[in-house]
């Protein structure tokens, strides 16, 4: 009869059979190690060339370190609940940050109108010295001037078209009584400077409105969030609770830089309607 052999394995759980029918069980459990027996029942044979000894060698199983095992388990489980927790913690902030903030796709042209008013208004469209890189941290004084800002400059000027006030279209001015979306910002952008706001937190935004036509808002970028001001809502609102399609705005660096904040609309010149792009 043979010696029983001593087997050892690596993984909990797991077994392997050998080329040589020998079996492998697994290590289960800290500081326990398996180990197969093999018991060999042998019985007398009658035969013609004498008696003859048949041994079949037979596995015994060895109990296993359950406790060990469920522990191992229990752990393992923990262990993904966790990492579950931290993958989905990590795709709900992407998703408040691209709720709460515009994202750029590379350079725009800037719309013609725009290029006509810095050519008359050098100062509107200045960069500044130090632009800030950080966002404004709006206090609730901030956000409220924001408000006060839209409705009043809202309630003073009547909605009225390039083509009917002046003849032409694309003629962007600060508005006096009457006045187009783009007159609509540069008065407020104007007035919120004037409050202490800096230029790099107000950023003139074109959009593609609900009916698919072009539109002018003021973005004020703010560590809260992009606010947006727009002469057809009273209501100061993040960008991403608004019906539009977001097309460019300007740079925070610099205003006479346009960004893309549509793929598409990146260094495309494209006729927004009364916003057409420079060439």
């Amino acid at each position: 009869m043979k010696k029983e052999p001593n087997v050892q394995s690596e993984r909990c759980m797991e077994s392997s059979v050998a080329a040589n029918g020998k079996f492998f069980p697994s290590k289960c459990g800290m500081g326990s190690s398996l180990q197969i027996k093999f018991s060999i029942p042998c019985e007398l044979m009658q035969g013609g060339m004498g008696s003859m000894m048949r041994c079949v060698r037979a596995p015994v199983w060895p109990s296993v370190n359950w406790s060990g095992c469920m522990l191992l388990l229990r752990s393992a489980i923990a262990l993904i609940a966790v990492l579950a927790a931290l993958s989905a913690t990590a795709v709900a902030q992407r998703s408040l940050d691209h709720a709460q903030y515009m994202r750029v796709h590379g350079r725009a042209l800037p719309p013609f109108g725009y290029v006509q008013f810095c050519q008359r208004n050098s100062g509107e469209c200045a960069p500044a010295e130090r632009a800030s890189l950080a966002r404004l941290d709006a206090s609730p004084a901030h956000l409220s001037e924001l408000d006060r800002v839209n409705r009043v400059i809202n309630a003073s000027v009547s909605p009225a078209t390039d083509l009917e006030l002046y003849g032409r279209e694309e003629f962007w001015t600060f508005p006096v009584g009457q006045g187009d979306c783009e007159d609509y910002v540069v008065l407020k952008r104007r007035i919120l400077m004037n409050h202490g706001w800096p230029a790099s937190s107000l950023l003139i935004t074109v959009v593609r409105d609900e009916a698919g036509d072009g539109h002018a808002v003021l973005t004020a970028r703010t560590r809260q969030g992009d606010f947006v001001l727009d002469n057809k809502v009273d209501d100061v609102r993040l960008w991403s609770q608004t019906p539009y399609r977001y097309l460019m705005r300007q740079s925070y660096l610099n205003p006479q830089l346009w960004m893309a904040l549509d793929p598409r609309a990146s260094q495309t010149a494209a006729t927004v309607a009364g916003v057409k792009a420079a060439e």
